[in-house]
């Protein structure tokens, strides 16, 4: 799905729709956030992945995506801090 936007789209969709309906995994808000950085929605990324964060704040995975997300962005500093 990362080569073809209409195959983006929709796995956007399908991970909105697993989210809603399982709530308390945070491995589905993170591989949304995933997502939605392939899309460049990062504003959204950030929402999934404070999500992600909510539900398992020691995961070591999503604060790596927190630092690919900083790094998206541009925020070196931020990235630095999410790595640490």
């Amino acid at each position: 799905w990362r080569q073809d936007p209409a195959a983006l789209e929709a796995a956007l969709a399908a991970y909105a729709t697993a989210t809603a309906m399982n709530p308390p995994d945070g491995t589905l808000y993170a591989a949304y956030a995933e997502a939605l950085m392939q899309a460049a929605r990062l504003p959204a990324a950030h929402v999934a992945l404070a999500a992600a964060l909510e539900r398992d704040p020691s995961n070591a995975l999503y604060h790596t995506l927190r630092g690919r997300l900083a790094e998206a962005e541009g925020d070196r500093a931020g990235a630095v801090t999410a790595y640490r």
